[in-house]
């Protein structure tokens, strides 16, 4: 009939305006025509590199400010706390880096990781040197000046990792054996240092799917222990940032939690 034509018309019309505009705001936000990201287990340690550049420009912006206010107790507390968070992953990483991933990604291009490494000790030496300065009595406009070399200096390294490193691992290494290298980072370290370390990369990365894709990176690794890295997440990070990786990661969510489920 002519009513049930005009009904559906009337319907039809209304689905290909919304969908019109839902393609129109996609394209205003980059969400389409846009390459799907690729990832892999081995993902984490980039993103990791860049959660520690986030710290790094925190770290600069109250070195900045201590510079110009140098008695200023409060962003000297600030600094030092900001400054023992970075200096801890970054340590920590660096250990991985030098014993397990660079060592069994250059089992592929032997001595093609040799750069990296050189770089990876230089800055942890560098890192020591700062660290003094930041625990001691430190002169703010020095302070500054250190703390503004390394972090163009961490910045240097972290550009040659993913610069040359991470295109080896994602052409040449194949999925199973990228699980095999985070099982061995996960094995190797110390159990204390991931619980440290992963609510500190997650916290600091600057997006949503980035904090994502670094769960999920471990979570294709070793998906046994989903719930574990779950419940070493959600007592470092800020409610907010854990009730939203949770949406987007439920399976994390620790066992005898709401919304859990078994493995």
């Amino acid at each position: 009939t002519k009513v049930l034509a005009t009904c559906l018309v009337a319907l039809a019309s209304i689905v290909a305006f919304v969908l019109t505009i839902r393609t129109y705001t996609g394209i205003l936000r980059l969400k389409v025509f846009i390459p799907e990201h690729k990832w892999g287990p081995m993902s984490q340690l980039p993103l990791a590199q860049e959660s520690m550049r986030a710290m790094l420009r925190k770290i600069k912006v109250t070195a900045e400010h201590l510079a110009d206010h140098p008695d200023n107790a409060r962003l000297l507390s600030t600094l030092r706390s900001q400054w023992k968070q970075f200096a801890s992953v970054n340590e920590f990483y660096g250990g991985l880096k030098k014993n397990t991933c660079f060592p069994q990604i250059s089992t592929y291009f032997p001595g093609h990781a040799n750069t990296a490494l050189k770089m990876n000790d230089e800055l942890l030496t560098a890192q020591h040197k700062v660290t003094e300065m930041v625990q001691g009595a430190p002169n703010g406009p020095a302070l500054s000046d250190a703390i503004t070399a390394f972090v163009k200096q961490a910045g240097s390294t972290y550009d040659y990792v993913e610069d040359n490193i991470k295109p080896v691992v994602r052409r040449y290494i194949a999925g199973p054996v990228q699980k095999k290298i985070m099982v061995d980072c996960w094995d190797d370290a110390d159990p204390s240092g991931w619980w440290e370390v992963l609510p500190a990369v997650v916290q600091n990365l600057p997006m949503h799917g980035q904090r994502v894709t670094f769960v999920r990176a471990f979570i294709w690794a070793m998906p046994e222990r989903c719930q574990q890295f779950g419940t070493i997440i959600s007592l470092g990070v800020d409610p907010v940032v854990w009730e939203r990786l949770t949406h987007s990661v439920p399976e994390i969510i620790p066992r005898g939690e709401d919304g859990w489920k078994r493995f």
